[in-house]
């Protein structure tokens, strides 16, 4: 039985939650190793000697401390302070990463038996969300239709314009993830936005109450501002619905185990962005599945492992969009470290960490 090695935050609720699942099933830990301490010297890792071990690598989110030296280490200002929930450079904290994970590369080449839980490779895939895209469109996957290239507002507008697109479109920062940064615009029969970014005289912040805009001049900023650290635009594909004393929008988190879909959340909301944590709530998967025809479902899930499999982790977090009327699904995005469900279980009455950890052999 190989011992695990654990890369992350040692106190966000992702490593401890793992760590406990790890201890209810009886597998060894050999430690945990702190992003922080990766990124001040890779020295922490090279600590452990090499052995046959599993390595898995957990989200580097929520550290503000942390965040600042990621924004450092990719070219950004050391005097800059980021205030709780603030957004600032995302670009060059995604480049600190991108740099951190280089030398866990270069430890992993002098640890031949270590045995990473996820490919480097996919993982700095699945965070750039035009790469992935165009990735997943080429193996065949069914993904949103998206505008290329957009560089500015007026940019959008232009070609919104030119693709006689009435409807609206997501304004995603490209290297962004659980929609920090999104801006759903709406360029006709006049312009508006909904957006997670709440700006202030003290700068750009997350605001878990969606920003509705109309001035122009609010949403050109706005759209520039994104467009400089780099977007990705989707246009909206219109979402199946749950009826009921609360209709809403729908989407899924699928998460995959060993390249098969495993686990399942719906995620509702009156708005188009149903992330939980900006007012959306779980839908019934019950519901959607005797609502969505068999083929579609099939047919989705044969997307997201295709995916998965393509990934070669341990498991993958994907967005999975079912088109409204029932008419077919599309895979919008993936997240290497988009495991986090809690009081969720299988069949088998596992968690998703329980489960990964029995599927690994």
């Amino acid at each position: 039985m190989l011992p695990w090695l654990i890369v992350g935050n040692p106190e966000n609720r992702r490593v401890t939650g793992f760590v406990e699942a790890l201890q209810a099933a009886g597998r060894p830990l050999r430690g945990v190793v702190a992003w922080r301490d990766v990124l001040a010297d890779p020295g922490a890792l090279r600590r452990y000697p090499d052995e046959p071990l599993w390595l898995r690598l957990e989200s580097a989110g929520e550290d503000d401390a942390l965040t600042h030296g990621l924004l450092v280490r990719g070219g950004g200002d050391p005097a800059t302070t980021i205030a709780f929930g603030q957004l600032v450079a995302p670009r060059a904290i995604h480049e600190g990463f991108l740099s951190v994970l280089g030398d866990v590369g270069a430890v992993l080449a002098e640890r031949p038996q270590w045995r990473p839980l996820a490919p480097l490779p996919s993982i700095v895939r699945a965070f750039d969300k035009v790469a992935f895209l165009a990735h997943a469109t080429a193996l065949g996957v069914r993904t949103a239709p998206v505008l290329p290239d957009i560089g500015s507002y007026d940019a959008l507008a232009a070609a919104m314009e030119a693709g006689g697109v009435t409807g609206r479109v997501f304004v995603k920062l490209r290297y962004g993830s659980s929609a920090v940064g999104i801006a759903v615009y709406q360029h006709l029969p006049r312009p508006r936005a909904i957006t997670t970014v709440l700006q202030t005289a003290d700068g750009w912040f997350n605001t878990l109450r969606l920003a509705r805009l109309a001035d122009v001049g609010r949403i050109r900023t706005l759209i520039d501002g994104l467009c400089a650290e780099g977007v990705h635009v989707e246009r909206e594909v219109p979402k199946a619905v749950l009826p009921g004393d609360r209709p809403a929008e729908f989407d899924l988190r699928v998460v995959a185990i060993g390249g098969e879909p495993a686990f399942t959340v719906v995620r509702c909301n009156r708005h188009p962005i149903t992330n939980l944590h900006l007012g959306g709530w779980r839908g019934d998967l019950d519901e959607v599945r005797a609502r969505c025809p068999d083929d579609v479902w099939a047919a989705a899930m044969a997307d997201v492992r295709t995916v998965a499999r393509d990934h070669g982790g341990l498991h993958l977090g994907c967005d999975v969009l079912l088109e409204r009327g029932s008419t077919g699904h599309r895979v919008l995005e993936a997240n290497a470290f988009g495991d986090l469900l809690p009081r969720l279980v299988d069949a088998q009455g596992r968690s998703v960490y329980a489960a990964e950890i029995a599927a690994v052999r």
